[in-house]
């Protein structure tokens, strides 16, 4: 096939025109709890919106006309938006049907919407419970 049509980015949900890198640590106890810190930083340039390739034929063919754009062609392109993502995490197993799971978080992007110097900064939380029902075979 010579050029078929992309319409979805098949990677990491941050898009093609990214550079993303992530550091985790975190203990597990025999008691049944974990506890974990992450930090996430994303260079996210203004092609790693992925509704590129639902639009306009000629910004996919903008994106990746041919292999020798590939060779100069460095990411993040334009005005990036930088990421930075702090979580902690929270487990705890009281049975073994039982989980429960806890993850705060704050991210601060600066060059917001590709912009320079817009600074947009959130607070996210996510709670979640998982059952396990104990089947036999």
């Amino acid at each position: 096939m010579k050029n078929p049509p992309l319409r979805y980015w098949t990677g990491t949900p941050y898009g093609p025109d990214s550079i993303v890198g992530a550091f985790k640590a975190g203990f597990r106890s025999d008691s049944g709890w974990y506890g974990g810190f992450s930090f996430v930083f994303a260079a996210q340039g203004e092609l790693s919106d992925t509704s590129i390739f639902d639009t306009d034929t000629s910004v996919y063919n903008t994106y990746r006309p041919s292999h020798a754009v590939y060779d100069v062609t460095v990411p993040p392109t334009g005005i990036p938006i930088f990421s930075y993502t702090i979580s902690l995490r929270g487990e705890y197993y009281p049975y073994n049907w039982l989980s429960l799971f806890i993850q705060p978080g704050y991210r601060i992007n600066v060059n917001a919407a590709h912009v320079e110097g817009s600074i947009q900064h959130g607070f996210e939380i996510a709670l979640s419970i998982r059952i396990t029902p104990p089947f036999k075979p």
